[in-house]
């Protein structure tokens, strides 16, 4: 899914709504014991932002679940974090910095 995402990130403009909430749904969901399926979701909707940041320009509710999400979804992680999380790649962070520079307010 994660290759889709990234090589074809167009096909999922038209419904990213749909997809959004089946992926909020899925790490909302305390019986969803597998942390890869929502790993897969949540580096999805990453790499999403990534290939279109316009999706989130027009829509700041969007935004603001999807940080609602990643929030959720780190307080339900366990409490020892792996050394991934401690130390995450810088192509990630810097998306976000550079993203909410040019983000109106």
């Amino acid at each position: 899914m994660e290759d889709l995402v990234g090589v074809e990130p167009k096909i999922f403009k038209k419904y990213v709504r749909q997809y959004f909430d089946t992926i909020k749904a899925v790490v909302e969901n305390k019986d969803v014991g597998v942390s890869a399926l929502k790993d897969t979701g949540l580096k999805t909707l990453t790499i999403l932002t990534q290939r279109i940041p316009a999706i989130y320009k027009d829509n700041n509710n969007l935004l603001r679940e999807l940080f609602e999400i990643f929030f959720t979804h780190m307080i339900s992680s366990s409490e020892d974090p792996d050394d991934d999380w401690l130390t995450p790649p810088e192509g990630i962070i810097g998306f976000y910095e550079g993203f909410f520079a040019n983000f109106p307010t």
